[in-house]
Parts: structure tokens; sequence; C-alpha cells
């Protein structure tokens, strides 16, 4: 059965974005290839035909907000007069303009990525903001008759917190595009990096933000006693970067941590196979991290702390890559723990074939196609 889909996403993934904008970008993707008439929306320049499934933008980024929210509206009452099986809802914000122009027959399943306005609140914002886009969150998921969470600790607080029925909420894992992120030679992968060759690799991509666990992960490899067996590098941007480099200096690991700042999707797919061990130390809102599914299918075990949705995958993988505790000495054990007993973690094969079983996109696509024909019929 042959669907007519409505998409509508953030940003288009390889412009700029993050988590949320690279799985709209490969659920295009698959869902197009799959044979599926879709048609998508983000703010940026997506190209006009991607695998078939053809691109609107809505806003040009440059826009500030409320004239992105002007041309967003102006878009989607053009294009909603079109008949569509069904809708797809990604990011509230820029879903709301739809909001006036929907058809009643027309159903909506929403993805539910995160609870933006409590992150938004973890990241500094008043707690007079925070309400604010709680309602609008609201305002926009009431519309959806189906909901998706990558785990089911999201689907509990979209439950709980949001106060939606949980029997319409369906948990779908995370895709990744196994074509891609797959193994490589550990050295070569290291040599090409200009990585260490004879130490134990710690890495993690993250945005840099307080919530994420890197403070906590700096402070850890301190208390290792033998850290200068150790390298920690870390990806990403953000507000915290000037400070954890400060934290650096002052737990004098200069030798032990670089900071990588932003890498390409290459680069990030080689460091995965270069790591003995990618870590996830998150310490609040947390629904699942790609950076789990992207590290197994490149064949490196994840350490995770016992945080959100992160453990549900893991547990049923190896329950030691679940660390104790998010705060430092926690994290610290863990990390003494597995690296004495390296040898015994899952290797390469085992992290490989377990993510082909569990996120590989065509299967993910399936499965949204499924949902999506359940919901219209």
């Amino acid at each position: 059965m042959t669907l007519r889909i409505g998409a509508f996403g953030q940003y288009w993934y390889p412009e700029q974005g993050g988590g949320l904008d690279r799985y709209f970008f490969e659920m295009v993707k698959y869902l197009a290839l799959q044979g599926d008439d879709l048609d998508f929306f983000t703010v940026g320049m997506p190209p006009t035909t991607f695998h078939g499934a053809k691109g609107y933008s809505f806003a040009d980024p440059a826009m500030s907000l409320p004239r992105r929210l002007a041309s967003a509206y102006a878009c989607f009452g053009q294009h909603l007069q079109q008949p569509y099986d069904v809708l797809n809802f990604h990011f509230a914000l820029y879903a709301a303009p739809t909001i006036p122009h929907l058809k009643k027959d027309v159903p909506i399943v929403s993805h539910f990525h995160g609870p933006w306005a409590l992150e938004c609140l973890a990241e500094g914002d008043s707690p007079m903001k925070m309400r604010v886009k709680m309602l609008l969150e609201r305002y926009v998921l009431k519309h959806s008759q189906r909901f998706v969470t990558l785990s089911h600790a999201f689907a509990d607080l979209l439950a709980q917190v949001y106060r939606f029925d949980r029997n319409t909420i369906d948990v779908v894992p995370m895709g990744v595009d196994t074509t891609f992120f797959k193994p490589v030679d550990k050295r070569t992968a290291r040599e090409h990096l200009g990585w260490p060759t004879d130490r134990f690799i710690l890495f993690t991509a993250r945005r840099l933000v307080k919530r994420v666990g890197l403070y906590e992960l700096i402070d850890a490899l301190a208390r290792i006693p033998k850290k200068n067996d150790i390298w920690l590098s870390i990806a990403g941007r953000g507000p915290e970067g000037p400070k954890l480099q400060s934290l650096i200096s002052e737990r004098q690991l200069a030798n032990n941590v670089k900071m990588l700042g932003y890498i390409s999707e290459e680069e990030l797919a080689l460091s995965y196979a270069a790591a003995d061990l990618v870590i996830l130390p998150s310490q609040d809102l947390e629904g699942f991290g790609a950076v789990i599914a992207e590290s197994l299918a490149c064949g490196t075990p994840v350490m995770v702390t016992p945080i959100g949705g992160m453990p549900e995958y893991l547990q049923r993988l190896d329950t030691r890559l679940i660390a104790s505790g998010s705060d430092a000495d926690s994290l610290a054990q863990s990390l003494i723990s597995l690296i004495e007993n390296a040898q015994s973690l899952p290797d390469v094969m085992t992290c490989r074939a377990y993510a082909e079983a569990t996120f590989s996109w065509p299967r993910v696509a399936e499965t949204l196609k499924h949902l999506f024909i359940q919901v219209r019929s």
C-alpha cells in the first residue's frame, strides 16, 4: 500500500541541526525508498527531490523567528490543500502553523523526540518561558491520534507529564544507516585521525551543554588511578565549551582529554570505530541518543548512565555497559571495571549484529509505515 505522507521537520540536516534533524533526514530517505509518496517540509533549502520524496523549504534560517513562523503559515496553507493520507510532526514549534489548515479527516502521527520545554529549562530558560513552550507543545500534540517515541522512558514521560493516553504511544527504536556507520580496522582509523595507538580510548559526541554530563565525565577521569593509560576525545560544540576546557586544565588532564569541536560525518564514523569504548554520561532528559546506535553499528560498545531511555537497549546487550550512577564517583568506578575487563566486553561482530537487528533504517521505516497505515485505517 502506497501512502501519501506530509512530514514536517525542523532544519534540513546536511545544512545544520542535531539529532532530531538527522533522524528526520534518514526517515524521509527510507520511507521514500519504500515507495511512499512523501512531501517533506523544513527550514533551510532541501533538494526539490530526495530519493523520490518532494522537499519544500517553509522558511529561511536567517529569518527572525516571527518571520519564520509567518512564512511557515503561508507555505502550509498552500500545501495542506492537497490530499494526504497522514501527517507526521517532529517539532512542535514548526508544526504549530499547520494547525489552522488541518483537515478533519487526515490523521496525525507526532514524533516526540523529547520534552522541548523541559530541555530548555535545564539549559537556562526561565520557568515562565518553560510554561509557554509546554503549552505550545500540548496545543500541537493534542491534535495527534498517535505518538512515536524512541524509548519507553520518553513514552512514560509523554503520558505522565503531558497527560496523553499511554495506549496511543508507540515505541519505535532509533534508526541508523548501517551502510555508512560500519566497522573499520581500529588501528587504521586511529592513524587516519591522528589518535594514539597505544592507549585505551574513550569517545563521546555531545552538544556541549550541562545536562549531557561532560563535567562529571572529566571529574571521573581525574579520579582513575591509571588515567595516563586513557585518552578521551570529545566531539561537539555548545555554550559550555570554554568552561569544559578550563576544567580539563584545572584537573591537569591536558594529556588525557582532547576537545575536537565540530567533526564531519566521516570523522564521526571513524571516531566510533577508533574508540575502545564510547560513553554517554548524560545527567537528565536523555530519551535515547543516536550515538548508541551509531557506535554499535561501527562495532564499538557504549557505556551509559542509568538515565532516561538509554539503558533500555543496552541491558539486552550487556548490563555492565550501564553505569551504577551518573555522578563522577559512579562513572569512575564503572569505567575502571570496564577497562580492567575490556577483553570480555561485546566485540565488534556482536555490537554490529545487535545494531543491524535493532536499529537498521529499513526495519525502522517498515515499522513506521505499518503504524501510518493503522492510523489511516
